[in-house]
């Protein structure tokens, strides 16, 4: 990306909206109401299938070493312990494939071809793949993740995972985003829950009870932050799902656990 750094963009699901998906999601993600806490759910596993996409056999080429994953994948297990959710790595591989690490972008034919040929898994597998973003267009989004959703799965399967930029796993290089943090994110969006300042400050917003509105998402870590007026408490800089450093991301709430269990079940299979 030429010119100043742009504000970190995780990513979200790559759908192209219509009004009849938009009303079906309106339908299908009624606001969570449950008073839920922090209990220890029944739990489920989900396998994990990850790609390293790489340019060459080097780190700055994309090579992430196998202890890295490791970590990544301790680090994921840590932040969805409250949520009844257990990732096991199933497999991983290395791809390479100079073209797809630098510049790969969602919605691409490149992307297309990456996908179908390595995806693995059912329904409930978590395929993750690990690039760069750094040359073309990638670089220029100022991409470090993205996400498909749960509910498109049965359109597009072969679609189906999550995609983060190989430098934000823990013991990365990318300052301020390098505890792995950027793949507990996307993994929230690959369970079926939103940013927390989707909608802004209108509600519905995410379709969950207990996060505060926020207008745009947090910069940075920067408490006392109140971007929504007229709402109780201030914005969700420390939820998983805001824009935030990742030292400063700490959590779910109650509300996004109903919601991300719900979806899991209800798209994928997946049972408690």
């Amino acid at each position: 990306m030429s010119g100043p750094r742009r504000r970190p963009r995780r990513g979200c699901g790559t759908e192209t909206a219509s009004a009849e998906r938009v009303a079906l999601l309106e339908a299908d993600s009624a606001p969570v109401t449950s008073n839920t806490t922090k209990t220890k759910y029944f739990s489920s596993t989900i396998p994990v299938h990850w790609h390293v996409i790489r340019a060459n056999e080097t780190y700055q080429g994309g090579s992430i070493p196998e202890n890295m994953i490791q970590e990544q994948m301790q680090t994921i297990n840590r932040d969805y312990r409250w949520t009844g959710l257990r990732f096991s790595l199933a497999s991983f591989e290395y791809v390479q494939d100079e073209n797809w690490f630098l510049s790969l972008v969602p919605d691409s034919g490149s992307e297309q071809s990456m996908k179908q040929t390595y995806r693995k898994g059912d329904v409930n597998a978590l395929n993750i793949y690990t690039v760069g973003f750094l040359d073309g267009a990638a670089r220029w989004l100022g991409i470090y993740g993205y996400s498909t959703w749960p509910w498109d799965y049965a359109s597009v399967s072969w679609n189906d995972g999550v995609v983060i930029k190989w430098s934000t796993l823990p013991g990365g290089t990318e300052e301020g985003f390098n505890l792995g943090k950027t793949a507990t994110h996307e993994i929230g969006h690959w369970v079926g829950l939103y940013h927390t300042f989707e909608g802004g400050c209108e509600s519905p917003g995410d379709y969950v009870f207990d996060t505060t509105p926020e207008d745009t998402g947090a910069e940075g870590c920067p408490v006392g932050r109140k971007t929504c007026n007229g709402t109780i408490g201030y914005d969700p800089i420390h939820n998983y799902m805001d824009y935030s450093t990742d030292e400063c991301m700490t959590g779910f709430t109650a509300g996004q656990i109903v919601r991300m269990r719900t979806q899991l079940f209800k798209y994928r299979n997946v049972l408690f």
